[in-house]
Parts: structure tokens; C-alpha cells; sequence
């Protein structure tokens, strides 16, 4: 302290009572009547440190917070500078705190095409945009939500964003419409009529070329069960009583009851046919 000529530090002190409390003091070297003396200034920051403990504590539960949101979150200054990232969203494209967002990630000299961050500095609102990069060889596929970040006046002084990576997702869902097009290529194709409807409203979900072909009419006609009805059994009387009977077997649920034989009916152009109908009811868990 003689080199320094002072020293301030934090320590802990003991009360008559035998409390330890923490204390900062603050010493130097004062020279008194040509002798060197110490002094010292001893503060109580027991509020203090109360109070540091208490920003520390809310600073964890927040960071807790946003770790289980699971997305990447950033805060941008309305320069687009980054001032903060968090884990996942380091983790997912790399530690750029001081940098200019268009800079980071897509290396042009200014904001991107319909930034979401720009756009909610502009109006205040939230934004949501889709975006696709490449990051270490690898194509991701992400949506970002951004939203002002307001001082207490109102005045927008920086953004938030929030970036969730939809690359499995993307993936998921090319897979799974690849999939439906291999089986809707194979229903197409096969011999047999098929037509699907929904319970719910009596709507035709889908049909195929054989039930187009073996009805004698178009899908675009044949739209739901009261079209069915109505163009393929011309007749009310038969329509009637075949619309009982079926539209009943269907309702008791009975599948060894949901096979007709020698059904008559008339195509478009008018020519009877006797075909064999089945139904097969099928529930969709969501």
C-alpha cells in the first residue's frame, strides 16, 4: 500500500454481537504532524451485496429460461450489432457478439432482404421471416421472430430474435410428402377403384383413375357422398333404397356387412354397370 498510496477491497467483519457482515475498506497513506499514518474507511454493503445477489440470482433464473426455450436468441442495437447470444443460439451459428448481423452471417455490406429486425424497428411490431444458410458445410433451414426491445419511454432501442431451427422439421416433411407420393403414384395406378371420404362432412378426399374410369365419372363431379348418390344412381327410387341400405351397414360398423354385390349403376353417359363395392372404414389418431 506504501507503493500505491491506497487500497480499496471488500472483507468480511465481525459485529459485537459475534454477526460476520461484509464490509469494503478503503485505506491509504496519510502523512500527519511528518509522521505516515494509515487510514481507513470501513462501509457496511450488506444492502449491497443483498442487492448483487438478488441481480445474480434473477440473471440465472432468466438465463434458465431461456435455455429451455430451446431456440436461438439474440438482442441487435438499431445499428444491427449483436449485444447478446444466447448458448443455443451460439451453438447453432457460431459466437458473433460485436459484430454486424449482415456481416456474421450472410457477408453483405448491408441488412438483408426482408429483415424481420429492420422491419420491427420500422413499424414496432413482431416479424417472422424464413431464411436458409449454409454453416459449416451443412444447409440449415430457420425461422426468425423478431420484436422491439423498448426503453421507459417507449422508444425502440434495440430487437430481439428469436431463431428456431427448422431443419429437421423441413426434412421431416420432404420425407414424409416423398413418401405420400410414393403411395398416392401406387393407388393411381391400380386396377381396382378407390375413393376416400370423409366422415365428418361426407367430402371426397381423394380418388383414383379406376373409380373415375369404373363409375363413369369425373371426381371433379363426384365431389362428395350426395353427389355419389345423386349422379350414380339417376334413379330416386333405387337411389333411395341403396342409400338406406349402404349408408345404415355403415353406420352398425360391421365390416363383414360393408361388402355389395351386384350393384347397379349409370355412368355418365348413361350405361349401366353392375359392380361390387366395398367399404373400409379407417380413423386418423391426431
Amino acid at each position: 500500500m506504501k507503493e500505491s498510496k491506497g487500497l480499496v477491497f471488500e472483507t468480511m467483519h465481525r459485529r459485537k454481537d459475534g454477526s460476520i457482515f461484509p464490509v469494503e475498506v478503503s485505506s491509504r497513506l496519510i502523512e500527519l504532524n511528518g509522521k505516515s499514518l494509515y487510514q481507513s474507511i470501513i462501509r457496511d454493503i450488506t444492502d449491497r451485496k443483498r442487492t448483487e445477489i438478488a441481480l445474480i440470482n434473477e440473471k440465472n433464473r432468466s438465463e434458465a429460461i431461456i435455455a429451455a426455450i430451446g431456440d436461438g436468441i439474440g438482442i441487435l442495437d438499431r445499428d444491427f450489432k449483436i449485444l447478446y447470444q444466447n448458448q443455443i443460439y451460439i451453438n447453432m451459428a457460431g459466437n458473433h457478439i460485436g459484430e454486424f448481423c449482415y456481416m456474421a452471417f450472410q457477408r453483405f455490406g448491408n441488412t438483408c432482404e426482408a429483415c424481420a429486425i429492420a422491419e420491427a424497428f420500422r413499424d414496432g411490431l413482431i416479424h417472422t421471416t424464413s431464411r436458409s444458410m449454409t454453416m459449416n458445410g451443412r444447409k440449415i433451414e430457420f425461422e426468425i421472430t423478431a420484436s422491439p426491445l423498448r426503453d421507459e419511454t417507449g422508444t425502440i432501442i434495440a430487437g430481439i430474435e428469436v431463431i428456431r431451427d427448422l431443419t429437421g422439421r423441413k426434412q421431416a416433411e420432404n420425407s414424409l410428402r416423398e413418401r405420400n407420393a410414393y403411395i398416392e403414384a401406387i393407388l393411381d395406378n391400380l386396377p381396382i377403384g378407390l375413393s376416400v371420404n370423409s366422415i365428418a362432412d361426407g367430402k371426397a378426399i381423394y380418388m383414383n383413375a379406376a373409380f373415375e374410369e369404373i363409375y363413369g365419372w369425373p371426381k371433379n363431379i363426384l365431389t362428395d357422398v350426395e353427389a355419389f348418390f345423386t349422379h350414380v344412381y339417376p334413379d330416386p327410387d333405387y337411389r333411395g333404397d341403396i342409400k338406406e341400405k349402404v349408408l345404415s351397414d355403415i353406420a352398425g360398423g360391421d365390416p363383414s356387412k360393408m361388402r355389395w354385390d351386384n350393384v347397379r349403376i349409370t355412368t355418365q353417359t348413361g350405361t349401366s354397370k353392375f359392380i361390387t363395392a366395398i367399404n373400409i372404414r379407417w380413423s386418423i389418431r391426431v
